[in-house]
C-alpha cells in the first residue's frame, strides 16, 4: 500500500516595509530608518544606472548606513529590505542621487538627526547635474 503524502499550506510571511530617510554631509550618503518589530535584520542595497542589479552593501541589526559618496556610479538608487531567515520583504522607498558624487546640488545637506529636514522628500530626491 503506498502511504499518501499530505502537504499543508502555509502562508508566506509577510515582512514590515522600512521607510527610508536619508542625506548628504558634503562627502557621506547617509541612510536610516527605525526598528521594526518581527524581523532579524536589514539588508541595504545600491545599484545605479551603471549597474543595474542591486548589489548588498550591509545586513545586520543596524538601522543606519554610510557609505562615502561614490563618484563614478552615475545616478545611484539606495534602497532597504526587512529580512528574517531566508525571506525579505518589498523594497523600502528610493533615494535617489542623481550624478557624481561632485554633481551634488541643491541638496539639503542638514543631519536629521541633529536639527533641520531630512534628505527626503516622500521618498525619492533628485540632484542636478550640473
Amino acid at each position: 500500500m503506498i502511504t499518501p503524502i499530505t502537504f499543508s499550506p502555509t502562508t508566506p510571511t509577510v515582512l514590515p516595509v522600512p521607510v527610508v530617510t536619508g542625506y548628504f554631509d558634503g562627502t557621506n550618503i547617509t541612510l536610516s530608518w527605525s526598528t521594526l518589530l518581527g524581523v532579524a535584520g536589514y539588508r541595504v542595497y545600491r545599484r545605479s544606472d551603471r549597474v543595474p542589479h542591486p548589489i548588498p552593501l550591509q545586513a545586520g541589526t543596524t538601522v543606519s548606513f554610510t557609505e562615502d559618496a561614490p563618484t563614478d556610479q552615475g545616478d545611484l538608487f539606495y534602497f532597504v529590505r526587512s529580512f528574517q531567515g531566508a525571506s525579505e520583504s518589498a523594497n523600502s522607498n528610493v533615494e535617489t542621487v542623481r550624478g557624481s558624487a561632485s554633481n551634488f546640488m541643491n541638496l539639503p545637506t542638514t543631519d536629521p538627526h541633529i536639527a533641520g529636514q531630512p534628505w527626503n522628500d516622500g521618498g525619492m530626491q533628485a540632484v542636478s547635474n550640473g
